[in-house]
């Protein structure tokens, strides 16, 4: 995707050493960083970014893995969280998880979008 954007979008990627090792579903991630180039930085007049950061995050009945998407774009334009790559997402996390999985949007014109996706780490061994 850098490579078609010819040199306006940049990338990083924070995760812990730990949660390198951990399983993730590959194909959502690839939805929604596809999402934050074609509706925040695509429409962005000059050169975007787009982080994927990941953490360990204890709640009240697990332990779970958050992994954020996040770009300094444009924001979403319309509704956000209704398109059909969203909701291939938030179907196989419902497959998968169950409602022990959840996908949340946090958009704005200002500072672009992040997308979080929480998952439990027990199905794959907690770390």
């Amino acid at each position: 995707m850098a490579n078609r954007m010819e040199g306006r979008l940049a990338y990083g990627i924070d995760v812990p050493r730990p949660l390198l090792e951990t399983q993730f579903p590959p194909l959502l991630l690839l939805t929604l960083v596809e999402n934050a180039v074609k509706h925040g930085i695509e429409p962005r007049i000059g050169a975007g970014r787009i982080c994927i950061e990941a953490e360990r995050i204890v709640r009240a009945t697990d332990i779970a893995v958050a992994v954020r998407i996040i770009d300094n774009g444009v924001g979403l334009s319309r509704s956000p969280g209704h398109g059909l790559g969203l909701r291939n997402v938030r179907e196989q996390l419902a497959l998968r998880y169950g409602d022990r999985a959840a996908l949340s949007l946090v958009s704005s014109t200002e500072s672009g979008t992040t997308a979080c996706i929480q998952i439990p780490l027990e199905r794959f061994g907690a770390i």
